[in-house]
């Protein structure tokens, strides 16, 4: 009876591994992916920004023609360039946030892919610095971002190259 009972409890807690395994490798591929994606779309906006700035310099180039032409042109010019400027800090707003994407939100520095500071994730999703996370749960036994009930035991990490 007790080893009926103990085999029963054996498999229940193998189960429970191995959903906990799936979700594992289920966030690890997800932040994968999400880091696939953000490396793409900053290096589409550097060269969005890249050839932005060279057709601001060029314009820029322009304008020291036009002066000399005359300065309705020149107006014409100065406005398309302020455009373009607003577009480049746009780009460079844009590339910010993504960059923002990959910065512990306790304590605003990266993540590090091994240390104390290496990425993890609690059961509700958010992903912070081991070492700060840490220090919040010695504090308060919740999530900092959804303020979800949770415990040291939860922490998980998460493993990226």
């Amino acid at each position: 009876m007790e080893l009926s009972q103990s085999n029963e409890e054996r498999d229940s807690i193998l189960l429970q591994l191995q959903e906990k395994m799936c979700n594992f490798a289920t966030i690890q591929s997800k932040l994968q992916e999400h880091e696939q994606s953000m490396e793409m779309i900053v290096k589409e906006l550097q060269q969005q920004n890249f050839d932005l700035e060279k057709e601001r310099d060029d314009l820029k180039e322009a304008l020291v023609v036009k002066e000399m032409v005359g300065m309705d042109e020149l107006e014409e010019l100065d406005e398309e360039l302020d455009d373009l400027s607003k577009e480049v800090d746009d780009l460079n707003n844009q590339v910010s946030k993504l960059t923002e994407a990959t910065i512990c939100p306790l304590c605003l520095h990266q993540w590090e892919p091994e240390g104390s500071h290496r990425v993890v994730t609690l059961r509700c999703g958010h992903l912070f610095g081991e070492s700060c996370l840490r220090a919040t749960l010695h504090r308060t036994p919740y999530c900092p971002v959804c303020r979800k009930r949770c415990h040291q035991n939860e922490v998980r990490h998460i493993y990226y190259s």
